[in-house]
């Protein structure tokens, strides 16, 4: 078994902070979100490139879930990201998208699933539903990465919890909504509103509350021409509470902050949660989404008449079932962040038909209304760069249109690299000629501490090389290519590395020695005496081998691919609470079934896991252990612990690799032994899937069983062919006299050919692959070959 593509960093799930049951709901009548499931996550997309990701973990702050985000270009013209977090908001540089930098990290007074942000000149304004007032931050230094926090907003309205923000940059003022409940002497908060004539020090005016919750809104200076010129106008998205109710579009007079006036309040058909909208870019329509209708049908307004709006209509992303959440325009194009189905773009030339024209589907296992994934996006970068905000994932940064570099390894991807080194080929494409900014092409490798970035050799005819360094036995290399367009942008493959990069083990080959799907019975064993010793028997969550009931917290689906079955702990019932049959009030153990690792060269054990314990109450506070024994169970050794904290807790199937000599000596008495506990009333639940055991083949062979010259007199500048085994590309040559390389080019691993020195030249050569060296004798002029007397040369492993 062998992975192409890994993710480094955390898919994290939000980690809710409830109080008394652990199946509490964050916040009625939305559910917790639930848990990607992937390890991996091969994104589908069309007309969105991809261009930087970093995930939760990348920030500081041990952040669990991702949420709003907003923009900023200082006057230098840089572009930042800045992106709400559970634990605070980040600031990250996208001057180059392909190479985003996280500049700042700033803490909030309360850890939330909700965010909100918004800039005006050089600040930008956070709140949050678990209060803390409205956050200020100071960029005026930004481009020196540095980032101030101000004192925080707590004046004004009846709770210093904040649900939305809005800001009208014209006028000047900024508005606060909804804030969690109905806080207010029972009635539900509205707007709250600041001036911003300082806007390090947002200043309270007044509020407007009449028993509307304003749960969003979107607040403009008007410019078109006509009676309501001049006027600061909102479109607010309301309910009778914040838990729904009698759903409108509401629209405000707030140019006079004393004296506040409704214009208009309509519903419209199949209602269910007026939450967020957007203004056309010339102010005719309005588009607005509504996150609980049970479909995804954004609904249209004419908004020509703004003291009397009209339904216009709807439109959806084609084949989407997801939740339409937070929607943005600009120009003749719609930016949707729909949840699970990811960003939609829409063309809205017909602004009463939009039609989507590119897409890219954060949550690609399925489009269901479910609150998971993209929260939120924001396209008004000057640049044409979009970013977006995801639960789960964290920023991601995109440019619309066709991807201007690709990249190709004509041989595939390399999944092995010659312990001795070797070279790397790849290709560079342009999309149109002229895109690559020459010089630029570069390969990226590392051993999992950092990355060491060489410069590409240009073969031509878009071909590059790369060369590879020794490395140890066994190794995981991790590596991705990049180059740059001449508009200053990096495109990289994979996309987004190094977020996501390739992997090549350090071996030549891999041999599986042993496998179990777990699709069939074989004799793993339970709760086994002394497995649990110290520990008491979980009440719930005992190991299992099912079909798995996927929640937030356990798998939906096993790992295998076209599979059925893996083990978990404890399996409820479909449609149950992401807290049923979990691990409860102790452990649970499982043993792998007796396997051999002796008389192999190099033995591995791979197996892939999921854990999860940030689904609920006390998330963080437990781990899971896996253990090997080399005498049939009666000792153990630790070969990992996952947890309590970090990228592997929160669900999602990971491949984990051990070297079994790095633990014990293999012999033919070896076991596997996995335990999950739940010690503080947590969520606890993991899965075992795809166990192996695999030999790494570290010895390079190379062998020559004829040479040959079409011609047959090998006479000087002739081209011979050499038939044998083990030939690999960039990495054997052929050479005569003390200099390498000679014209040396490889067509497969059993033939090659090379370039006969000129007449006078040695007739003694040397064909090699890294270390090893082959004698070959030539007769110039003659039809005469000497090969060497054994045809394969070995080299020994290297120290692990």
């Amino acid at each position: 078994m062998k992975t192409s593509l890994s993710i480094l960093g955390a898919l994290l799930l939000p980690a809710i902070a409830y109080a008394g049951n652990e199946d509490a709901s964050p916040h009625p009548p939305f559910p917790a979100p639930r848990h990607s499931g992937e390890g991996q996550i091969a994104f589908t997309s069309n007309n969105v490139a991809l261009l930087s990701w970093k995930t939760l973990s990348d920030f500081p702050g041990g952040n669990t879930s991702g949420n709003d985000c907003w923009g900023y270009a200082s006057p230098s013209g840089r572009e930042y990201a800045i992106i709400g977090l559970s634990n605070g908001t980040g600031f990250v540089e996208i001057t180059d998208p392909g190479a985003a930098q996280i500049v700042a990290f700033k803490t909030a007074p309360v850890n939330s699933l909700w965010r909100c942000l918004k800039v005006h000149g050089a600040y930008a304004y956070a709140g949050s539903e678990g209060g803390g007032g409205i956050q200020v931050f100071n960029m005026t230094q930004i481009d020196s990465g540095i980032v101030t926090t101000l004192a925080a907003v707590t004046t004004g309205g009846c709770t210093d919890r904040t649900h939305t923000l809005a800001v009208d940059n014209t006028s000047g003022f900024l508005y606060r909504a909804g804030g969690g409940g109905d806080v207010c002497g029972g009635i539900p908060q509205g707007l709250v509103i600041y001036s911003l004539a300082n806007p390090a020090a947002p200043s309270f005016v007044s509020d407007w509350s009449i028993g509307r919750y304003v749960h969003e809104c979107q607040v403009v200076t008007w410019d078109l021409a006509g009676p309501h010129f001049g006027k600061q106008i909102a479109f607010c998205y309301t309910e009778t509470s914040s838990g729904g109710g009698d759903p409108r579009l509401t629209i405000l007079d707030v140019t006079n902050k004393a004296a506040i006036t409704q214009m208009a309040s309509v519903t419209y058909s199949g209602s269910g949660f007026s939450h967020q909208g957007w203004l056309s870019a010339n102010k005719q329509h309005l588009y607005l989404d509504d996150e609980t209708d049970g479909n995804p049908n954004t609904r249209i307004f004419n908004v020509s008449n703004l003291t009397a709006p009209t339904s216009a209509g709807t439109f959806s992303a084609p084949g989407a079932s997801s939740i339409d959440h937070n929607l943005y325009v600009v120009g003749n194009r719609i930016y949707e962040g729909n949840y699970t189905s990811g960003l939609r773009v829409f063309d809205n030339t017909n602004p009463t038909a939009p039609t989507q024209i590119g897409f890219f589907d954060t949550w690609p296992q399925d489009n269901s209304e479910e609150f998971n994934s993209l929260w939120s996006n924001y396209p008004f970068f000057a640049s044409g760069t979009i970013i977006g905000g995801d639960i789960e994932k964290g920023l991601f940064v995109w440019r619309y249109g066709a991807r201007l570099l690709t990249f190709e390894f004509p041989s595939g991807t390399p999944e092995f690299i010659a312990p001795s080194g070797g070279t790397v080929q790849f290709e560079v494409h342009e999309n149109a000629p002229g895109d690559l900014q020459p010089g630029t092409v570069e390969f990226h490798f590392g051993t999992g501490a950092g990355f060491t970035t060489v410069s590409a050799t240009n073969l031509g005819g878009g071909l590059y090389q790369a060369n590879i360094p020794p490395l140890d036995c066994g190794d995981e290399l991790e590596f991705y290519v990049s180059a740059q367009s001449v508009d200053g942008v990096t495109w990289t493959d994979p996309e987004a590395a190094p977020t996501q990069v390739h992997l090549a083990t350090a071996a030549v080959s891999e041999e599986v020695m042993h496998t179990d799907n777990m699709e069939s019975a074989t004799s793993w064993l339970v709760n086994q005496a002394g497995d649990l010793t110290g520990f008491s028997t979980a009440t719930t969550g005992t190991w299992i081998r099912v079909n798995p009931v996927g929640t937030a917290a356990q798998p939906e689906d096993d790992h295998t691919p076209g599979g059925t079955f893996a083990w978990v702990t404890g399996q409820g019932a479909a449609g149950g609470g992401v807290g049923d049959a979990d691990v409860d009030s102790g452990a649970t153990s499982l043993r792998s079934p007796l396997f051999t690792a002796a008389g192999m060269n190099d033995p591995y054990v791979v197996y892939w896991r999921w854990y999860s314990n940030t689904a609920g109450g006390n998330p963080g506070t437990n781990v899971f252990t896996v253990d090997i024994s080399n005498n049939n169970g009666g000792s153990w050794v630790n070969l990992e612990t996952v947890g309590p904290t970090g990228s592997d807790v929160t669900g999602g199937w990971i491949e984990h690799r051990a070297r079994v000599a790095d633990f014990v000596a293999p012999t033919a008495n070896m076991r596997l032994r996995f335990r999950a506990s739940d010690l503080t009333g947590a969520i606890v639940e993991a899965a075992v899937d795809d166990f192996q055991v695999v030999d790494l083949d570290c010895e390079l062979d190379i062998g020559i069983t004829s040479l040959s010259d079409s011609a047959g007199d090998f006479n000087g500048g002739d081209v011979i062919t050499v038939d044998g085994s083990g030939f690999m590309v960039g990495v054997t040559e052929v050479f005569f006299g003390p200099n390498a390389g000679r014209n040396v080019q490889v067509f497969s691993p059993t033939q090659l050919v090379v370039r006969v020195p000129p007449a006078g030249g040695p007739s003694s050569g040397k064909l090699r692959r890294a270390d090893m060296v082959v004698d070959v004798t030539v007769q110039l002029g003659t039809a005469s070959a000497t090969l060497p007397n054994a045809y394969t040369y070995v080299l020994p492993n290297r120290t692990h």
